[in-house]
């Protein structure tokens, strides 16, 4: 006989497996699952939808956060610790595109070694090309700075009866970009375009005063990198931001602003002297 007041009657369990659980899972509707649309560009196409920048980059595993799965491989300090080396103190990466130079009107006889003393006292040197046949040649100096000084210092100097001709060599990876909002920054522009591949160099063109042009320069690291960012773009529909407007891209002409056509580079010919004053 049981005691009065005591229910000794087991709990009963529910096993209906098509019961509903209330409880919610966590980041269903929190503030983290909302896109930051500042953060890259986002292409908009029928049927596809991607988006670039940080947000591509998400947790699969849930909400566990373990401090494990943040530490660097081996790998990865490895690739920092080279990509730290590759940068001045003031940010600017080494061996870049903007750090290239043309040199013309060669003589036949120089060599490959010949040609690389020319420019060892400017800084350090990754890229030599000597074309003897046609007399002309590129190099790649670790800085702008450095390529700036050594063009300065051996443009017009005569070798061997010839007057060196150099200038900056043609950036074959970069992009001009077009109908930027005025709130796009360099910043901006690289998270959009870091999608395609590595980046040199982003940079929004402003006027004098200050203030943006709605156009930009995107300078690749390889030529495959641009001819990605050409052909997706160009194909589909690319958004920075919430602006409807999308961007647009086109290969960068390049042209000499600054140096012109000195009179001691001019082809003394017969045409030449009937212009001459």
């Amino acid at each position: 006989m049981s005691k009065s007041g005591v229910n000794m009657t087991p709990a009963r369990q529910d096993n209906n497996p098509y019961k509903k659980d209330n409880r919610t899972t966590p980041n269903q509707g929190g503030p983290n699952s909302r896109d930051d649309k500042r953060n890259s560009g986002n292409f908009s196409t029928p049927n596809h939808h991607h988006q670039g920048g940080h947000n591509q980059n998400r947790d699969k595993s849930g909400n566990r956060n373990d401090s494990r799965q943040n530490l660097p491989t081996k790998r990865e300090h490895e690739e920092k610790h080279d990509e730290k080396d590759s940068k001045a103190e003031g940010g600017e990466k080494k061996f870049t595109g903007r750090c290239r130079l043309f040199v013309g009107n060669l003589t036949p006889d120089i060599t490959e070694n010949d040609f690389k003393k020319l420019f060892e006292p400017f800084g350090e040197i990754s890229e030599v090309y000597v074309n003897t046949g046609r007399g002309f040649g590129f190099i790649r100096l670790d800085y702008r700075q450095n390529a700036e000084a050594a063009k300065a210092a051996l443009d017009g100097l005569q070798r061997k009866g010839r007057i060196l001709r150099i200038r900056f060599a043609t950036h074959g990876a970069a992009l001009k970009v077009k109908n930027l909002h005025p709130y796009v920054s360099n910043e901006l522009l690289e998270q959009s375009f870091s999608q395609f591949g590595d980046l040199e160099r982003c940079i929004v063109i402003v006027d004098d005063r200050g203030k943006s042009t709605g156009e930009g320069i995107v300078e690749f690291v390889r030529k495959p990198g641009a001819n990605s960012a050409l052909r997706r773009i160009n194909e589909g529909v690319f958004l920075l931001g919430v602006d409807p407007k999308p961007v647009a891209v086109e290969p960068l002409e390049q042209k000499d602003e600054e140096d012109g056509m000195p009179e001691k580079f001019l082809t003394k010919t017969e045409q030449y002297k009937k212009y001459e004053y």
